[in-house]
């Protein structure tokens, strides 16, 4: 079975490949596909309870295809495709997020146009927002309803209002009901942008974790509570010299529980990767308590998903306008436990 969906996975690149270069230039009565390919070698060292350190490879593949259906809708649909050296039986003492050795359909949606502002989407979809990685990991599926409206104002300021509700489909566990609300406001003071977002996200029926085994880092009490978040984020966007950056504070809280229910993240950004020859410095820091989210639902490129505190430092070189390779650098406190891992990436967007 392992080497059929091997296969199918590699058959399902070619075909997806060949079809971008067939469909470089598609009328907008065709649609558009777009192709994400991110390579990653691992490193993971200094594990707890004296395991083992981990060495994998792992390639992941997204093709999507975004078709009009007239002017005021349109139909969206992505496959995603991940192969590991890595066994699936792995996923879970791996504390992993996407599964290995899988191709699925990850998103089938219908989009609606309803403004020239704003859209709505319903169907199977990835969250239309960016929450921070300390509540939530963008590769995670979702079933339900959002909405999102963007706009400027006659000061030039920018405002967006987002919102949605559905169920969250993890590779554990997929009974897990969820609701957001996002408010963000940018604006430019000279040459600098300013932005800050309050973001709500409630889950409920989170005990199904813990029957499942997902319970990672949290308290079970926490899990059976349900989780109420609030996220407060400030930022700023700024030059140094001809260089652009921007710096950002997260705040968080679980207003559910009264206990261990904070989190904090700063992140500095230098640079621009996403241009051939550019090159980019990224430093993070977070703090999370043991129950300030939930441990199987924000990002899984941190190992220790709450309780808590660690950094990442990442360069990137952009070797062509779609294509940068990133070195990466965690390290990672839990109680008495100090992890560390090391990410060589290279992805490419055609």
């Amino acid at each position: 079975m392992k080497l059929e969906i091997r296969a199918a996975f590699l058959l399902l690149l070619l075909c997806s490949l060949s079809l971008s270069v067939i469909a470089k230039e598609p009328g907008p009565e065709d649609g558009e596909w777009f192709v994400d390919l991110l390579l990653r070698q691992e490193q993971t060292t200094d594990l707890p309870n004296n395991r083992e350190d981990i060495e994998r490879t792992r390639l992941f593949f997204w093709a999507d295809l975004n078709a009009p259906i007239n002017s005021d809708f349109s139909l969206g649909a992505s496959i995603y495709g991940n192969y590991g050296s890595d066994d699936a039986q792995d996923n879970r003492t791996n504390l992993d997020n996407s599964e290995t050795d899988t191709v699925e359909v990850d998103q089938f949606f219908i989009q609606w146009h309803h403004s020239e502002s704003g859209s709505a989407w319903i169907g199977k979809h990835y969250l239309p927002v960016a929450l921070s990685a300390m509540v939530w990991d963008k590769d995670i599926f979702t079933v339900g309803i959002s909405s999102v409206n963007e706009w400027t104002t006659e000061s030039d300021a920018e405002v967006l209002i987002g919102f949605g509700v559905h169920r969250v489909e993890h590779i554990f566990s997929d009974q897990t009901n969820m609701a957001f609300a996002q408010f963000e406001y940018g604006q430019f003071l000279g040459d600098i942008f300013f932005t800050t977002s309050l973001s709500l996200v409630a889950f409920e029926e989170t005990e199904f974790l813990v029957a499942d085994g997902v319970v990672r880092t949290n308290s079970t009490e926490a899990l059976q509570e349900g989780f109420e978040l609030a996220l407060l984020n400030l930022g700023i966007d700024f030059a140094i010299g001809d260089v652009g950056a921007s710096f950002s504070i997260e705040a968080l809280n679980n207003l559910a529980v009264d206990d261990n229910n904070t989190g904090t993240r700063f992140n500095l950004v230098i640079g621009d990767s996403s241009v051939k020859n550019g090159w980019q410095a990224n430093v993070h820091y977070q703090d999370l308590e043991r129950d300030a989210a939930i441990a199987a639902f924000n990002d899984d490129d941190w190992w220790f998903k709450t309780r808590m505190t660690g950094y990442r430092i990442s360069g990137s070189f952009g070797l062509t306008d779609d294509t940068a390779i990133q070195l990466s650098y965690f390290d990672e406190e839990l109680l008495a436990e100090n992890t560390k891992r090391l990410f060589l990436e290279i992805s490419s967007s055609f």
